[in-house]
């Protein structure tokens, strides 16, 4: 128990060196997203052409529609969450 204390610690602590390491976890979580939701998109559109004759047309455009909307909304959320500077 006392080493799962220990490495939670940080998020407990209130101190402004604790804040900015709580502050940038989120921050390096999105970063990348302008560059993961379009390669998404791109994925969802080889997948439906690789597998145009394997599987039904409404499933793949199905996948292909949550992928993006999928992708909209990660791009969204980083614009909403981005630290101006």
């Amino acid at each position: 128990m006392s080493w799962w204390h220990d490495q939670f610690a940080i998020y407990r602590a209130q101190d402004r060196i604790c804040a900015e390491i709580r502050a940038k976890r989120p921050q390096a979580v999105t970063r990348p997203t302008p560059v993961a939701m379009p390669a998404n998109v791109v994925d969802a559109a080889l997948v439906c052409v690789a597998h145009r004759e394997l599987v039904s047309r409404a499933s793949l455009l199905s996948r292909a529609a949550i992928l993006r909307c999928t992708a909209l909304l990660g791009t969204l959320a980083q614009a909403a969450l981005a630290v101006p500077g």
